[in-house]
């Protein structure tokens, strides 16, 4: 039965609005790095798109918004097995889009391979997920999940690179995110795996560590785009002065051309002239020649 919110414990309406903000939050998120990717179709922009989608129907489902609006059309098994199929899938989308940003800042390659391997097996662990073993794969996905978190933090500070390869993304900002990552999800998580204890910033660490690294990713990745944009720009209006030079080059090369077979017309007749004469001269002085001998 309803009661009025005064009545309603300050925990309980305070657990309903951070998971309405942090729902909000990721959806407005996806939505503007959709409209983004949408502009630019960018590889890295995309790999992050695909799993902030994924990252709001995962806040959607902490509020319940699936059970209330598919209830009358899906079984509860059937949503809660669609809520973990998103928990898990996001270890191996993640993974993919740490690979392609940090790939851009030359890391070490060993540690990129490892990452990638981490990913795989994100998928292993979804395919034991849709066999029935639930815990077992949630389990392993936690356990992935850190390893990725550490894996990450460490390759970040592998990178040879000041810039990412298109020269717009500092490896600064990449790697204090992947601290910010590693500090937040290792105290959500070593709860989780019976090596610390509970509290209530573990209960809601990966909630925060989801909303504030995808803020500020967003945020990142946004900046990126549109100095991508800026350069992109420059660089047409560059290529467009280049092709008014060489045009304006192949104009005065054609006129020059022109100038020259015009000289030369206007040359050649004189010269034909001159010829004629000298050749009519010579065949006068043979004539006469002959007549002297005659």
């Amino acid at each position: 039965d309803l009661r009025p919110l005064s009545e309603v414990p300050a925990a309980a309406t305070w657990e309903v609005m951070w998971a309405a903000f942090y729902a909000a939050c990721l959806v407005l998120s996806a939505l503007i790095l959709l409209a983004v990717w949408w502009g630019h179709r960018d590889g890295i922009l995309g790999a992050f798109t695909l799993r902030q989608f994924v990252y709001a129907y995962y806040g959607a489902a902490y509020l319940g918004l699936p059970n209330l609006w598919l209830a009358g059309h899906l079984p509860v098994p059937a949503l809660d097995l669609m809520f973990s199929i998103a928990v898990v899938a996001l270890l191996p989308l993640s993974t993919r889009f740490d690979v392609r940003l940090l790939s851009s800042f030359q890391p070490n390659a060993a540690l990129l391979t490892g990452f990638k391997v981490v990913g795989y097996s994100g998928w292993v662990v979804m395919g034991v997920l849709l066999l029935g073993e639930t815990r077992w794969a949630m389990q392993a996905n936690v356990l992935l999940l850190m390893v990725a978190v550490v894996l990450g933090a460490v390759t970040s500070w592998t990178c040879r690179s000041e810039y990412s390869s298109d020269g717009v993304v500092s490896v600064r900002a990449v790697r204090f995110y992947y601290l910010f990552v590693l500090s937040s999800i290792l105290i959500g998580v070593l709860p989780l795996v019976g090596l610390g204890q509970f509290s209530e910033w573990s209960s809601v660490g990966l909630l925060t560590h989801s909303l504030i690294t995808s803020v500020w990713m967003t945020v990142i990745l946004v900046v990126r785009a549109g100095r991508q944009a800026r350069r992109a720009e420059a660089f047409a209006k560059d290529l467009a002065l280049s092709e008014q030079r060489v045009d304006l080059e192949q104009r005065r090369r054609q006129e020059q051309s022109k100038f020259l077979h015009m000289l030369v017309h206007e040359l050649k007749t004189p010269l034909s002239v001159v010829a004629l004469a000298l050749g009519t001269q010579g065949r006068r002085e043979e004539n006469r020649e002959l007549a002297s001998r005659a």
